[in-house]
């Protein structure tokens, strides 16, 4: 997605790529509320143009420099550090450029000699090679993701399927990760990875009941994290269930015990998403999910804005749901 005026300014003021500089003093040169500074480092993060590196301080990523283009360093980003190619069409949608744009970002690239053409229908490209600046990915076994957002539509597709068979009045549920547009509350845990909409009517109550649920996801490789269970119990703030969805490998247990400890105390729900050798996906409830007593209405009044967004259809198909 193409980076704001704002998230521009804050590329900007970052220095060379292996210098980091300190947040406070880039919000103040900035004049940025803190909501909006982590808004805007979002988004970097996640066109991989930035990293947060240590307590108070953000760095440009090689990808990042300044010799090339905003568009450019953003589609480095996106492509694959094992050179492996990744189709132009699939590309362009992820990081919502235009044709024209997308092919300048392209040219450039291929003039500094840092991407190589691929085939397959209406193209592709990889890396040239690994660029030195960058650090080594860690190896993946047992047929793990590279990326966290590869388990985010095979999930939403799971959820959906799910509930099928369910006679209700409304169920959608869509991909929330996303650096720009739900600003309320800011700060780093403010979007839900996924989040899933429900509306149940009764024949014999007159209350009609919404229930949002929302989920964290994470890689293999970061599932053990503690800071993943902060981050699916902030999200209780606007949702009625929040859950913690981990990548696991073999037939072990999808979190050790003592995360499995802190999810049971922060009353989250947990899933496991394990890819198969056909590159389907094997999604597993462990826990469900219970009511959460903090949600607050203001909040879910604004997540369900957010989720809603510019979809009109799936705004009326909601508003019939809840009887407006």
């Amino acid at each position: 997605m193409p980076l704001s005026d704002d998230t521009r300014a804050l590329l900007d003021q970052l220095p060379a790529a292996g210098r980091r500089a300190n947040i406070a003093s880039l919000q103040a040169r900035l004049e940025m509320t803190a909501d909006d500074f982590e808004i805007c480092a979002d988004e970097l993060i996640t066109a991989g143009l930035a990293i947060r590196a240590g307590r108070g301080r953000l760095e440009r990523t090689a990808a990042g420099g300044s010799d090339l283009s905003v568009e450019a360093a953003m589609l480095l980003a996106a492509l694959p550090s094992d050179r492996s190619t990744v189709g132009n069409y699939s590309l362009r949608s992820q990081l919502d450029l235009d044709d024209e744009t997308y092919s300048g970002a392209k040219r450039e690239l291929r003039a500094a000699g840092l991407i190589r053409v691929g085939v397959g229908y209406g193209g592709s490209i990889g890396r040239a090679a690994a660029l030195p600046e960058e650090k080594e990915a860690p190896q993946l076994d047992n047929n793990q993701v590279a990326r966290e957002s590869e388990l985010y539509g095979p999930f939403v597709e799971w959820l959906q399927s799910s509930r099928q068979d369910q006679d209700l009045a409304f169920a959608r549920a869509r991909t929330t990760a996303t650096p720009r547009g739900y600003r309320r509350g800011g700060g780093r845990w403010s979007r839900p990875d996924v989040t899933a909409v429900q509306v149940f009517r009764y024949d014999w109550l007159p209350e009609i009941t919404v229930e949002v649920s929302t989920y964290e996801i994470k890689r293999f490789v970061d599932a053990e994290r503690l800071e993943s269970i902060y981050e699916a119990a902030a999200h209780g703030r606007w949702a009625h269930r929040a859950s913690l969805v981990v990548e696991f490998v073999g037939d072990g247990p999808m979190v050790q015990p003592a995360i499995y400890d802190e999810i049971r105390r922060f009353r989250l729900g947990l899933y496991g998403m394990r890819r198969r050798v056909d590159g389907t996906f094997d999604v597993r409830e462990q826990i469900k999910p219970p009511l959460t007593p903090e949600c607050q209405p203001e909040d879910l009044n604004d997540l369900l804005a957010y989720f809603l967004g510019e979809s009109r259809a799936m705004r009326q198909d909601y508003l019939r749901a809840i009887g407006r």
